[in-house]
């Protein structure tokens, strides 16, 4: 099967049960779009596992029907006698072994690297209320990591009304286009780690000369927290492909935090505290003044033990 013969199957709600190997040329997003489609086309439930004979092991026959089996690994090398009894069975892969590709071509579908046109089509598919030039823009300020939009797009989708939206978008582009969200950020996450109540009311202070409203202060606290977490903490690999940092944000990370400064417990806390405050403060489920929320933010962080 190809990728356009998958498209037409999906839209007319005809996806057969094969047996399907999504080989990606790049990150594993678009295939689990599809995967979505088939999912909801077929009306069987997602089941992720980590072999094709996992649905053979369950002892609750009744209830195979039922599930979408999904595995996702770097490279796909199970033998198998009979493909053909893994129905609705799909995996992602970016490799698939050379011995069983000839085997399997078939059932491998080739997921091409999504281009820049494709990527503005689905923001604008997901918030209509972001032009073409804005959707652009939010693409390559998130480093051209798809990963990293579908974060953002999920903060706007809180919001059911395109005006709402809108704006949100504008103050979350101001927010990223600020000095401080860039360098301030991370003295401000240094000081609030080592206790220095007196630099974090400076920030503070300048915050409130900048005139930043509440959801860019949080929002920037969340990013410098979550870059430290996965700077200093996470796997080299992992944050390459799922997060896009820079190399200048990893350096600046790696150069102004250690261990020492934040222990990994108390980065998961502010990186926990600052997510949810986020996301009150984005659903309108926390209306309180600016300096109510400043005293929040600081007495929160700075009496973490």
């Amino acid at each position: 099967m190809t990728l356009e013969e998958l498209k037409k199957s999906i839209l007319k709600n005809t996806v057969p049960d094969d047996f399907i190997i999504f080989q990606c040329e790049e990150n594993y997003f678009l295939a689990e779009q599809y995967v979505n489609a088939i999912s909801k086309s077929s009306g069987l439930t997602k089941k992720a596992c980590t072999s094709i004979f996992t649905k053979y092991l369950s002892v609750e026959r009744q209830l195979r029907k039922k599930f979408l089996y999904i595995i996702r690994t770097d490279t796909f090398a199970e033998p198998a006698q009979d493909y053909s009894k893994f129905t609705n069975t799909i995996v992602i892969c970016n490799k698939v072994d050379k011995h069983l590709k000839q085997i399997l071509s078939q059932n491998i579908i080739t997921i091409p690297k999504l281009l820049d046109w494709q990527i503005v089509a689905y923001i604008q598919q997901v918030c209509p209320c972001i032009t073409e030039e804005e959707a652009l823009w939010l693409y390559h300020a998130s480093n051209d990591n798809i990963y990293f939009v579908e974060q953002e797009l999920q903060r706007l989708s809180l919001f059911s009304d395109e005006a709402d939206q809108h704006d949100l978008f504008m103050v979350m582009r101001y927010s990223r286009n600020s000095p401080l969200y860039n360098t301030t950020a991370f003295k401000l996450a240094e000081a609030i780690a080592k206790r220095d109540i007196d630099a974090v009311f400076d920030y503070f202070w300048h915050a409130e000369g900048f005139s930043l409203e509440p959801m860019q202060l949080i929002g920037a606290l969340f990013m410098t927290f979550k870059q430290i977490l996965y700077v200093i903490y996470g796997d080299a690999a992992y944050r390459a492909a799922d997060l896009g940092l820079s190399s200048w944000q990893i350096n600046n990370t790696k150069s102004l935090f250690a261990p020492k400064i934040c222990p990994e417990p108390y980065v998961k806390f502010a990186l926990h505290f600052v997510s949810e405050l986020d996301y009150r403060t984005r659903s309108g489920k926390l209306d309180l003044p600016k300096q109510q929320i400043i005293d929040y933010i600081i007495s929160t962080l700075m009496s973490y033990k």
